[in-house]
């Protein structure tokens, strides 16, 4: 394959050297005042159609913010979630637009990348956030690479803070979530069921229909990973499906609805179940009442279902897989409850579930929530309750699945 050299010639009627050169279909010229300048600037043209390299002088000249307004409303706009929309509208307006919005395409290099991250860090901004916007960034120039503009991303090569989790786990156990479903109705109950015992997140189950619970599994669609998988059912978790089938007639159609017109739950139903529901409009609600201290928000929930798998002596890679993880997500948040783990106690979670509910449903908990029958720091004599002191600890008891299982350790072996 030949290629062409650039034409370089003096142009009398303009007093400045003209190099011209073809770039595919097109034919460009640029205009120099010093002859040297155009002889290297044809030279740079020659040297970069032999590499195969694009020939254009102009890419990458569009400013970050223009170029930001195009991806939104090229990709983004009917790609995102709504929530996902918002949190990215805050954080270009507070974090990125005024820092770097001003710069060219081609101006932004590592260099610039590892500024904003320094300047955001002396402003305060926390690494989860600043996580956040570099990642963002770098989706947004990752268009730019594709459409020619740029040849490499220049956020790409820039660490980005490391994802820490703060504290031990804290999931909810059966005995916790068995008191809040003996507070709430029944479509209510079955709510935290699915969240508890099936660990689906909010969107996952307002999206949950009929059609997906079949022979002993649940096929989830997870819309904030745009990913399907298949949940094994608990057995409990399957009778409280089919009492509510049963009440509702339906065997089609969406699992969870409103409560007025039957109509699949959304984004703001959920908002208002969270709101009205488990925080209660006087915070009287079971986030209140049942839990005493720590994390009240329903995510814990979700952790209770990791707990569960774990007591029961599933591996973490099944773990991650019910969940919809990484096994590298799932290990930075759950880790210490699997290195917490007693293989000699291992419980079934639908055992587990069942003595909880018994325990509720015959009132065997004092009103702090402490079980008043036989558990592992506790045995029977003269038919009341006593403390054996062979297996009694001075630990701090955490609220995984205890009272129906051991205590976890105080100490993650991972902090």
């Amino acid at each position: 394959m030949t290629t062409s050299t650039p034409n370089v010639s003096w142009r009398a009627d303009r007093g400045s050297w003209l190099v011209r050169w073809q770039d595919g279909p097109v034919r460009r010229a640029r205009a120099f005042r010093e002859k040297q300048e155009a002889l290297d600037f044809a030279s740079e043209v020659y040297r970069r159609r032999r590499l195969g390299v694009d020939v254009s002088f102009d890419r990458g000249t569009e400013r970050l913010a223009d170029w930001a307004v195009y991806v939104w409303d090229t990709y983004y706009e009917h790609r995102l979630a709504p929530a996902t929309k918002s949190a990215y509208r805050v954080i270009w307006n507070r974090h990125v637009l005024p820092n770097v919005g001003s710069l060219q395409l081609r101006e932004i290099r590592p260099r610039e990348i590892a500024a904003l991250r320094a300047q955001l860090h002396r402003q305060g901004v926390g690494d989860p956030t600043i996580i956040r916007a570099l990642s963002m960034l770098q989706g947004m120039l990752k268009y730019a690479v594709i459409e020619g503009e740029i040849p490499t991303n220049p956020v790409a090569v820039v660490e980005k803070p490391r994802q820490r989790t703060e504290g031990w786990p804290d999931p909810l156990g059966p005995i916790d979530v068995e008191r809040i479903r003996a507070v709430l109705g029944s479509r209510d109950r079955l709510i935290v069921s699915l969240l508890a015992y099936a660990g689906l997140r909010p969107g996952e189950l307002c999206a949950l229909r009929w059609e997906h619970v079949r022979g002993g599994k649940l096929r989830v669609f997870a819309p904030k990973t745009r990913r399907e998988r298949y949940i094994n059912l608990l057995e409990p978790l399957a009778e409280d499906l089919r009492e509510w089938r049963v009440e509702t007639g339906l065997d089609f159609g969406p699992v969870v609805t409103t409560r007025r017109d039957r109509a699949p739950m959304g984004t703001a139903d959920w908002r208002n179940w969270r709101s009205r529901v488990w925080y209660g409009k006087r915070q009287d609600g079971p986030a209140f009442s049942v839990i005493h201290d720590g994390d009240r928000r329903p995510y814990r929930l979700r952790g209770g279902f990791a707990s569960l798998l774990a007591w029961e002596g599933q591996p973490i890679t099944y773990v991650a897989q019910q969940l919809g993880h990484s096994v590298q997500t799932c290990s930075r948040y759950y880790l210490g409850i699997f290195e917490g783990h007693d293989p000699d106690a291992r419980v079934p979670a639908a055992e587990a579930i069942r003595r909880a509910r018994s325990a509720v449903g015959s009132d065997l908990l004092t009103p702090n929530g402490l079980q008043t029958t036989a558990g592992p720091n506790l045995r029977v004599v003269d038919g009341s309750p006593k403390s054996d002191p062979e297996q009694a600890k001075p630990t701090k008891p955490s609220n995984g699945l205890e009272p129906l299982t051991p205590s976890l350790p105080w100490k993650c072996s991972t902090n």
